[in-house]
């Protein structure tokens, strides 16, 4: 993975992508070190995100703080305290929340700090070794791909039990899409990550969009449909059904 770079965007994040421009400024960098040359016909997939930060009027978007800010207004007199935060980013997002109850600790009851030494979301691994917690779940579930179990463990840790759910069996993992995605983990990631798309699922979380082939993608993403229709469907009849009560 070759990355990265800044510039100002205006428009759709939606619509965001590497410019040519971009793209030959990376290859022209990391070319400096390298004895074979990266080419073009090379690249196997490119993406780009799009982050707000705080404006503290530098010029170039490369010298903007990658910190964020804080903004107390209210909370005097009675009246109710809001607190606005500019910038950040996701892999801070404990470090900003813990800094975040501080500034509301004047304002809002709390209990005693607890989170610097509670591991994140994953993290209860024994030892924190993911090659122990693999061997341990190897035991566990004989019947699952070594190679699937060591993917779920790299990228879900100790989540990936919730995954496997109760399944005895790999056909108790559901529909197969390919390249080791099952539907128990696509169904753990609209549940408990967001999912919504295609796109989401293959790119933005499990990086598999790059081994997917077409086919693939479009079963998938049938499925998803077939899914969003099965759920509003069960929606509209339990509307159809149940009496409204107005207050």
């Amino acid at each position: 993975m070759i990355g990265t770079t800044d510039v100002d965007f205006n428009g759709d994040a939606r619509t965001a992508h590497i410019s040519e421009e971009e793209t030959d400024y990376l290859l022209s960098v990391v070319n400096r070190y390298l004895r074979q040359p990266v080419q073009r016909d090379a690249i196997v997939s490119s993406w780009a995100g799009v982050r707000p930060l705080y404006d503290d009027a530098q010029g170039q978007a490369a010298a903007v703080t990658r910190d964020y800010v804080f903004d107390v207004t209210g909370g005097k007199n009675g009246e109710p305290a809001m607190l606005s935060i500019f910038g950040g980013k996701i892999t801070t997002y404990r470090k900003l929340s813990e800094h975040a109850l501080e500034k509301l600790q004047p304002f809002v009851q709390q209990g005693p700090a607890w989170t610097a030494s509670a591991p994140l979301p994953g993290g209860q691994l024994p030892d924190l070794d993911p090659q122990r917690y693999t061997q341990q779940l190897q035991v566990r579930y004989p019947w699952l791909d070594t190679a699937l179990l060591a993917r779920l463990v790299a990228a879900y840790g100790s989540m990936t039990t919730e995954i496997i759910g109760d399944a005895d069996s790999v056909a108790a993992l559901g529909m197969h899409f390919g390249h080791g995605l099952y539907e128990a983990e696509t169904r753990w990631l609209i549940n408990r990550e967001w999912a919504q798309s295609t796109q989401d699922i293959l790119w933005r979380r499990t990086r598999l969009g790059l081994k997917f082939s077409v086919g693939q993608q479009q079963t998938l993403e049938h499925w998803l449909t077939g899914r969003t229709l099965a759920a509003a469907t069960a929606c509209d009849a339990f509307f159809k059904t149940e009496p409204v009560t107005s207050v």
